[in-house]
């Protein structure tokens, strides 16, 4: 912790930054004896988008700082509203051009990079392939040894003449007591299923000696090629030019994409992953009016422009580099990000919007890169797929329920969000399960065992 003066955070926002009136520093347990009232909207940050956001933290007094923003005598600069927004009038193999010189250029600067987070997908088999011979790869198998992550990830690394191909599975207990110790390091509420597959990659990255990695994550925010952004873009528009449509009050969830235009709602109904809406929860108003302004602001000149960078700024994009930055750091890895980088944003931003929805959003301008620069077929027209966790056994053999009991007796989760209406809805959904139990372990191993305080929702905005 040091004290305040100018605090800034780097265009991707590759690390967090905390700061209050008085200091500043990355690590939120540095204001914990301090600062004792819970954030309220924070914790519904995560409720609704699985991470904590900008610019709250958990800690009311505490700040957060977006990435790319600059915090100075008081007054706040953000580098992604201060940019140029134009699009770049390429065909695609003049995009692609330009890609991969830029991707050339950032490998140059890297020069020792030699190990990369192998997914099976074309992401990380691009960074694969300006790496020469002989380079390292670790692959998350959440689902199995048998799972398309695993076995298409050989196809790549025999490709490419990985020197070492270390293959992680799912071991719910060891996975569990590595999530619990990095909750209670960080402070902060994580997603158990996102957290996992990097403690364990950075668990055995430790082993092996590895002080960096090359991780391909951000792809597909930027090329918006996953349904959230995609069905959130579309039925805003659809709920602008039909603004009242009777299918939207129907008795259902579903019904909801069909009652707003707002783009922040919608995207808090989809990575909410069934929590909102719902009666279970109550959202203020006041909650999304503060992010609305931020996307209103966005100087964009088309919507998947400002879909993209509320995602970088916000939801997806920061629960992920909360993910590959701050867990494989309590291992002494540093995650390198190539499309984080500045430099590729811009050009990616710069795309013409039919281009980046030819053939429905599916990153085809990626895919042209991935075989020029010699990514296996197979890779590259295999079905997406992300890292996953596999709870399909512990579902089946019942061990959520005791916890769904223990969580219907949790006070503050309770506060919060009513945990038996959202059990006689959800209680099934494991996604939904794991969005809630983990606030529950924060508040009970972090918020409690601190002292911290979480004040009623009518003084909390």
């Amino acid at each position: 912790m040091t004290e305040l003066t100018a605090n800034a955070n780097d265009f991707s926002g590759a690390r967090l930054h905390f700061f209050d009136d008085i200091y500043e520093s990355g690590a939120l347990a540095d204001f914990i004896g301090t600062h004792k009232i819970i954030d309220r909207s924070s914790l519904l940050d995560f409720l609704l988008f699985g991470s904590i956001l900008p610019p709250r933290s958990p800690l009311a007094g505490v700040r957060q700082l977006y990435p790319g923003e600059t915090f100075a005598e008081g007054n706040s600069t953000l580098a992604y509203l201060d940019m140029s927004y134009a699009v770049q009038r390429m065909d695609s193999t003049e995009f692609v051009e330009k890609f991969d010189e830029l991707l050339t250029e950032y490998f140059h600067e890297v020069p020792n990079a030699s190990t990369v987070l192998l997914s099976g997908g074309i992401d990380s088999a691009i960074l694969l392939s300006y790496l020469p011979g002989g380079a390292q790869a670790i692959t998350w198998g959440g689902r199995g040894e048998e799972s398309p992550d695993v076995q298409y990830s050989k196809i790549t690394a025999r490709q490419y003449k990985v020197s070492e191909h270390h293959t992680l599975l799912a071991d719910y207990d060891r996975d569990f007591a590595l999530y619990r110790q990095a909750v209670e390091k960080l402070k902060i509420p994580i997603l158990f299923n996102s957290a996992v597959p990097f403690l364990r990659m950075a668990e055995e990255g430790k082993r092996l000696g590895m002080a960096e990695w090359l991780v391909g994550q951000n792809a597909d925010t930027l090329f918006m090629s996953y349904p959230a952004p995609v069905l959130t873009n579309r039925l805003s528009k659809l709920n602008t030019l039909f603004p009242w449509n009777p299918l939207g009050y129907l008795p259902y969830r579903k019904a909801y994409g069909l009652r707003t235009k707002s783009h922040v709602r919608l995207l808090a109904y989809f990575k909410s992953l069934g929590i909102f809406p719902g009666s279970w929860l109550h959202v203020p108003e006041a909650y999304f009016v503060e992010k609305e302004i931020l996307f209103n602001h966005i100087p964009a000149q088309n919507a998947q422009q400002k879909i993209i960078v509320l995602e970088e700024l916000l939801t997806e994009s920061r629960r992920n580099q909360i993910c590959q930055n701050e867990i494989p750091s309590l291992y002494g890895i540093t995650s390198v990000c190539p499309y984080y980088d500045e430099r590729f944003v811009r050009l990616a931003l710069s795309i013409p919007p039919h281009l980046r929805r030819s053939n429905g959003y599916a990153k085809t301008l990626l895919k042209e890169l991935a075989r020029k620069r010699g990514v296996p077929e197979a890779v590259i027209t295999k079905q997406k797929s992300g890292l996953s966790y596999g709870m399909g056994a512990f579902m089946a053999e019942g061990r959520h329920m005791a916890l769904w009991d223990v969580m219907e007796k949790d006070i503050d989760l309770n506060s919060l969000i009513d945990v038996k209406s959202l059990r006689e809805r959800e209680e099934g959904n494991y996604l939904a399960y794991i969005m809630v139990s983990s606030l529950h372990y924060w508040f009970e191993w972090v918020a409690r065992p601190h002292g911290l305080t979480l004040p009623n929702s009518a003084t909390s905005l």
